[in-house]
């Protein structure tokens, strides 16, 4: 991609995602979009299992991996625009785009604004709207303190009971990918969570997710009752009444969004 190309929100695309692209040239083509503190390698288990009958493109996001931190403010959908620039050049048309946390917001923009190409999507762990404060704040903490407290924490939420034990070289290697990660990249790309709030392009997914009521701390698509937010409070057999246990609720996630613990989806 040439230097200076304005992408569609205005904000200018100086680099191409770096990408890791296997498989038949001719072949059905699977895009791969990670989380904030990952590199393109955590795709590997996929593209291994996968190549030998999809085209599989993985990209490293802003600041992540061999992409290089962007210059210019980063936006989810202006990274959107980027990895359509990216497949344009090595003559993809049609995909299907699997996005986990950042690339699942990602995946969310590109089937909004090209559904002519893309025939299929997963969409993990993402919400169409994110809290501007809790971004904001993060990438401030990350710019000032590095990535120490963030590594300490994910290594408690990323991964399930006995995981370390069972698999001690994936978990050491995911840990060491967001250990090593610069932190100018991830807060960048945290300000592109920071300024993801709906638009046309996703009004459909934006209603699906306005719907249920949203994780108070992180404000992910995670109704507060559900079971994958680790922040349920529900008891019944607790005297109080569901508003009082739902006012009880949102003042304890409050108080740890501050101490830095999202939601396990996050």
């Amino acid at each position: 991609m040439d230097r200076g190309v304005r992408r569609g929100d205005g904000t200018v695309a100086v680099s191409c995602p770096h990408p890791a692209d296997n498989g038949p040239v001719g072949a059905p083509a699977l895009v791969f979009v990670g989380s904030l503190g990952t590199t393109l390698a955590m795709w590997e288990p996929q593209i291994r299992e996968l190549s030998s009958r999809f085209r599989t493109i993985a990209v490293d996001l802003p600041g992540h991996g061999g992409t290089p931190v962007p210059e210019a403010r980063c936006t989810v959908t202006g990274f959107a625009d980027d990895v359509v620039r990216l497949l344009d050049s090595i003559g993809v048309e049609q995909f299907a785009i699997v996005g986990l946390s950042f690339g699942g917001a990602v995946a969310q923009a590109l089937a909004a604004a090209y559904p002519d190409r893309v025939c299929a999507a997963v969409i993990a762990c993402a919400a169409a709207q994110y809290s501007e404060e809790f971004w904001r704040t993060r990438a401030a903490h990350v710019r000032a303190e590095g990535l120490e407290e963030i590594v300490r924490l994910t290594a408690g939420r990323r991964f399930s009971p006995g995981f370390a034990e069972r698999e001690p070289d994936t978990y050491a290697v995911s840990l060491a990918m967001l250990a090593t990660m610069s932190p100018e990249g991830y807060g960048r790309t945290c300000g592109g969570l920071s300024g993801n709030t709906p638009t046309s392009r996703s009004s459909t997914s934006t209603r699906a997710t306005n719907s249920t009521s949203c994780c108070p701390a992180c404000r992910c698509s995670l109704s507060w009752t559900s079971k994958s937010c680790r922040r349920r409070r529900i008891d019944p057999t607790s005297r109080l009444d569901g508003a009082s246990q739902r006012a009880s609720h949102r003042a304890a996630t409050s108080r740890e969004a501050r101490a830095w613990d999202p939601c396990r989806s996050c």
